[in-house]
């Protein structure tokens, strides 16, 4: 899924109807529904490798490292 499909989608949940924005925000852990855990953290931009399954925050990169190019947000 693209940033842009998610936001278009969550603002649909808005107009149907505003009060949705005070629910709470969950993840299935897994993609059979095994599990759901709350979004406590900030959405963060950086880069996802989809070979090893890892993504490193921008944030976590020193000042004088290079950055490679951001690719991906984690919103968890």
């Amino acid at each position: 899924m693209k940033l842009i499909d998610l936001i278009i989608n969550l603002q649909k949940l808005m107009v149907i109807d505003p009060m949705n924005g005070n629910l709470d925000v969950v993840f299935s852990i897994d993609d059979e529904g095994n599990g759901y855990e709350e979004i406590y953290f900030d959405p963060a931009l950086g880069t996802y490798d989809k070979e090893e399954k890892e993504f490193h925050s921008v944030d976590d990169f020193e000042e004088d490292d290079e950055i490679p190019t951001v690719n991906a947000v984690c919103i968890n």
